[in-house]
């Protein structure tokens, strides 16, 4: 069965609070990062959560999903997780000086400046990003893997004008 592992599919399941997923060619599952809101702002102990819903029944051995409780949360730090998940999808949070928004520092991208912000007016998590070299609300990075090595990256998200424009970068490792 080929399921539509995009962004709109996950926040389904999520909901408002996904920041942005990760995909990669190798299966479909796919790599949830989910702003972690607790009185109506990111939580500054713990902003973002990240963990693993398993859409692949060939991988896992299971069927699709009903509920969450078929994910697989990668904690932040190294223990419980295998070395290349680390390096490939885990991150840091830092705070950007008094605005209630943490900036994610992906292993994978040290560079990449992405800002998870949380509106609470529209109840919504946003990640923004450079794409392209213009603002953009992240929605999806996807990973074409050979082997466990990323062949490139690509990021993908809408600017932040009006109208919104869908706009894609590829990228090397």
């Amino acid at each position: 069965m080929n399921i539509p592992t995009n962004y709109n599919h996950v926040r389904n399941y999520v909901g408002s609070t996904l920041a942005f997923i990760i995909e990669r060619t190798t299966n479909q599952n796919v790599m949830v990062y989910q702003g972690n809101v607790k009185n109506n702002k990111l939580d500054p102990e713990e902003p973002i959560k990240a963990y693993w819903i398993d859409f692949d029944p060939n991988t896992t051995g299971r069927s699709i999903p009903e509920t969450l409780s078929q994910k697989r949360y990668v904690d932040q730090v190294v223990s419980g997780i295998k070395f290349w998940e680390y390096n490939a999808y885990g991150f840091r949070t830092e705070p950007v000086e008094n605005t209630g928004h943490y900036r994610i520092i992906m292993n994978a991208f040290p560079n990449r400046d992405i800002v998870v912000t949380y509106l609470p007016s529209q109840n919504v998590v946003c990640a923004q990003t450079l794409i392209n070299g213009q603002p953009c609300w992240l929605r999806r990075v996807y990973a074409k893997v050979s082997g466990l090595t990323p062949e490139y990256v690509v990021f993908e998200g809408y600017t932040l004008s009006e109208p919104p424009q869908f706009l894609r970068e590829r990228l090397k490792p």
